[in-house]
């Protein structure tokens, strides 16, 4: 299991609720989506909430996903989609 996956588990394991919204989706090429969105989850035992933004780009061939890029902030994938804000 790759280090994001045991973070998502654990994340998942602690929270009570767990929900993601995508915001925005955009071809970016013929190869390549950049997908905007929000998540959030709140701690089983504190009542914490917590939330953030994320954004992906997906590289897609033959109509399969063959890679996923994961940015922390939405600035950073938009330059790697040579799309600068």
């Amino acid at each position: 299991m790759g280090a994001f996956q045991g973070w998502v588990g654990e994340v998942d394991r602690r929270g009570t609720t767990f929900a993601g919204e995508i915001q925005e989706a955009r071809a970016v090429g013929a190869a390549r989506v950049l997908v905007r969105g929000d998540w959030g989850n709140t701690g089983h035992g504190s009542g914490l909430e917590i939330a953030s933004n994320f954004c992906r780009i997906f590289t897609v061939r033959s109509g399969q996903i063959k890679r996923v890029e994961y940015f922390q902030a939405c600035a950073e994938a938009l330059k790697a989609v040579g799309l600068e804000e």
